[in-house]
């Protein structure tokens, strides 16, 4: 398999650890969740009940190159509730 690929499933793999450990001890209610379809799909997965349960929004776009304007256009809307 393409080593790339591997790297960006670790790194979901080692995301959802992350959140479901914050879940956990309560540090959110609600989140947002963006990423590359591949790498959404997979942390889908990894992610626990109850932390998968608080996701105020999926989206399948990798934003990596995105400025902080261009972010916070992006997630305005959600932003405010």
């Amino acid at each position: 398999s393409d080593p790339h690929d591997k790297l960006k499933m670790d790194f979901a793999k080692a995301l959802a650890e992350t959140i479901n450990k914050a879940d956990a001890k309560g540090r959110f209610d609600r989140l947002i969740v963006a990423a590359p379809p591949k790498v959404l799909g997979e942390l889908r997965q990894k992610l626990s009940k109850t932390a998968h349960a608080k996701i105020l929004r999926e989206l399948d776009k990798d934003l990596i190159g995105s400025s902080d304007k261009q972010l916070a256009k992006q997630f305005a809307d959600d932003l405010l509730l």
